[in-house]
């Protein structure tokens, strides 16, 4: 009996992922498609398999664009894990007048929408004549990046043993050297799943993007909406360029999978 419910268990997740991914794999299957069979003939077999679509989404610049969201995609990684680890280290092992007050500041900023400072961003960016150029994404990443950062490293790093910090100290390690020697080698599986989950996102970010940036510099969800025209789209392209636009993403989740799942399970229940 438990046997069989094990597995109806694993046949029921197995339905419940391909659903899931039925769009992704819909879009790798329309994607090989001529011209526009992929819009009149969404479920007919393709007659003549082609890869003209993915000649014309390379050709229109995605690969460029793909370029651009990696160097931004790993510059704001980056920041938004040094200041929310040193952030995180404050609040989980340190005391210090009004240390609530300001964390629970820091965690509101996750209420904030994207929308609501679209208009003030571009007015900021504008005057301090940074419009238009690529790095002037990565502040706003790095701020919308950092309440979910610090709320889940700062679950990690109160986990860390006392003993160790208090070894580090009698050596005498800096405040510094104790987060850098002892807290973040301890709390890698943190660390790794705060980059994934905020990597995917500026990866994926479409709004601050498109008001931000303009000309030449475009990320891949800006270029990809592009190949849609005011009166025509190439869905063939479109959707090639989805299935390019999220390859990267894929692979990063099943490299990392069991590092993302006890991830977000630990920084739950830690916190």
């Amino acid at each position: 009996m438990r046997r069989a419910v094990l597995i109806l268990g694993r046949i029921a997740v197995a339905l419940m992922a391909l659903l899931i991914l039925s769009p992704l794999l819909w879009a790798a299957y329309a994607s090989v498609k001529q011209g526009f069979d992929a819009r009149r003939e969404p479920f007919a077999w393709p007659e003549e398999p082609s890869a003209d679509a993915y000649h014309a989404a390379i050709e229109g610049g995605l690969l460029q664009a793909m370029g651009h969201s990696a160097l931004i995609t790993l510059i704001s990684v980056a920041l938004i894990l040094l200041l929310a680890s040193l952030a995180a280290y404050a609040f989980a092992r340190l005391r210090f007048r009004g240390q609530g007050a300001l964390r629970t500041l820091i965690i509101a900023g996750m209420m904030v929408p994207v929308h609501a400072v679209l208009i003030p961003l571009f007015i900021m960016a504008a005057r301090a004549e940074v419009a238009g150029q690529w790095f002037s994404l990565i502040g706003p990443y790095v701020a919308f990046g950092l309440p979910l950062s610090v709320l889940l490293l700062t679950a990690y790093f109160a986990d860390v043993p006392r003993e160790l910090e208090d070894a580090a100290r009698l050596d005498g390690c800096s405040e510094l050297g104790i987060w850098w020697h002892v807290i973040l080698p301890m709390s890698k599986v943190g660390l790794l799943t705060v980059a994934i989950l905020q990597g995917v996102w500026i990866w994926n970010e479409y709004p601050m993007a498109l008001v931000l940036l303009t000309g030449s510099w475009k990320t891949l969800p800006v270029a990809l909406a592009e190949f849609r025209g005011e009166h025509t789209a190439n869905w063939s392209a479109i959707l090639a360029g989805v299935v390019i636009v999220a390859a990267p993403l894929l692979t990063l989740f099943f490299l990392f999978q069991r590092v993302i799942m006890r991830g977000m399970t630990e920084g739950a229940l830690k916190g």
